[in-house]
């Protein structure tokens, strides 16, 4: 029954706010320990400066890969096939808690669906108010980065108004061909910040689309 699904999800343990705070210090920790150690590397190895070094290891994070910045000597090569590795296993293990996260809270919201059908039969397949607010600032976020990357790019970069939109989708989505990448250093810096928030709003958009009830 329902109730009886209730009581037993509300024995099983779940993730503590002091935890889930705990993890979250411990993923920042670890990226910016990772974008540290890489900037005093390519700066002193490749003679890379401070930002064109956060820029690259940026851009190695997000796994967009452009291409206009790449390791020149055998030892950069060395130390960038670990540094690549590491990347993805920090990246890999951040999807992995907030896929944990998705499926706790869609766990709760299957059971409150249930009782909400049970109690007042109404569909599954409707959202709530909560949900399409959420989906709507989600999609307004990602509008927004994008809206912002594109009209930086085209100003500063001199991009076509296509090709900014070009740029900044396929950035965002972390395809990264390698055809267009930022020109200038002021421009690169600026990619620094837009290359996470690009990512990380068009990850948060798709997720709360999916993760809507159907």
């Amino acid at each position: 029954s329902v109730e009886g699904s209730q009581s037993s999800r509300e024995s099983m343990p779940s993730m503590s706010s002091a935890n889930r705070g705990r993890a979250v210090l411990i993923a920042l920790g670890s990226v910016w320990l990772f974008l540290a150690t890489g900037i005093c590397f390519y700066h002193f190895v490749e003679g890379w400066g401070v930002i064109d070094s956060l820029y690259f290891c940026t851009v190695v994070l997000t796994t967009v890969g452009y291409g206009d910045l790449t390791p020149t000597r055998t030892v950069s090569k060395m130390f960038t096939v670990l540094y690549v590795i590491l990347a993805i296993s920090i990246i890999l293990a951040i999807v992995s808690y907030l896929v944990d996260l998705i499926v706790e809270k869609n766990e709760e919201m299957l059971l409150n669906a249930l009782a909400t059908q049970v109690e007042d039969e109404t569909p599954l397949g409707h959202l709530t108010k909560e949900e399409k607010s959420s989906i709507a600032a989600s999609l307004g976020i990602f509008a927004v980065v994008c809206f912002v990357g594109g009209a930086f790019f085209h100003v500063v970069d001199g991009f076509s108004l296509l090709d900014a939109v070009y740029f900044v989708v396929i950035t965002s989505s972390t395809v990264g061909f390698g055809d267009m990448d930022p020109q200038t250093r002021l421009s690169r810096g600026f990619a620094v910040f837009f290359l996470v928030l690009s990512t990380l709003s068009l990850a948060r958009a798709v997720g709360g689309i999916t993760g809507a009830r159907a």
